[in-house]
């Protein structure tokens, strides 16, 4: 209760009555009848050897730095990443000159696109919630990012990483195709009366290397 009246709050600060109003409408459609879209992309880590082109330093970031780094999730909806943190999925920080630029976050062993959908693989790391500071974009930056994060799940013992995008985000899959991932699958999440419908439609050079959970709501 106290996460969606930080929702509410967060959108009445933002955008007044009519962006709460709205927000609640969107919602009501989605449970009604909406549909979600993901391209599903996979790196085997073990062929991945490019190196990042710019000097990026790396820092796992518990609660406490978010928050001191102003990451507006952490600022507006704390109990969120608090919740986050303690299901034992870890962030981290980039940064360039000191500086700030990106966050990204890992799981292991599986990628969720949303609650109750998600790709598990035994050996896997699934990488969600990347967001490079609007200062910092079209730099590289989220390519170098990736290669980095694919070393450090190299030498942790993984073995591929899973990334999903939406299929209308052109520069974010540009970026995740320059890191050397290759499609896995695209998912359609299909939700009518409170039903939900998963489609995988998979590319054949991937077919059958990872196995799809589904929660029903």
């Amino acid at each position: 209760m106290r996460a969606l009246w930080r929702h509410v709050e967060y959108n009445y600060r933002e955008g007044g009555i009519r962006q709460v109003l709205h927000k609640v409408l969107w919602r009501l459609q989605q449970w009604l009848w909406s549909e979600g879209e993901w391209l599903v992309y996979r790196l085997n880590v073990a062929d991945c050897q490019r190196e990042a082109a710019l000097p990026l330093g790396r820092s796992h970031l518990g609660f406490d730095a978010l928050r001191e780094l102003g990451y507006f999730k952490a600022l507006a909806f704390p109990e969120v990443i608090r919740a986050r943190l303690d299901s034992g999925v870890f962030c981290e920080g980039f940064f360039l000159d000191g500086e700030l630029v990106n966050i990204a976050w890992r799981s292991r062993g599986f990628l969720e696109m949303e609650p109750g959908v998600s790709i598990c693989e035994a050996g896997c790391v699934g990488i969600f919630d990347c967001y490079t500071l609007p200062e910092h974009r079209s730099k590289g930056i989220y390519t170098d990012t990736l290669l980095l994060l694919a070393k450090a799940i190299r030498e942790e013992g993984g073995h591929a990483a899973l990334i999903a995008v939406d299929p209308a985000n052109h520069p974010s899959i540009k970026g995740i195709e320059r890191a050397g991932f290759e499609p896995l699958c695209r998912l359609t999440h299909l939700r009518r009366f409170g039903r939900q419908v998963l489609r995988r439609s998979e590319f054949p050079s991937r077919r059958g290397s990872a196995a799809l959970s589904d929660t029903p709501g």
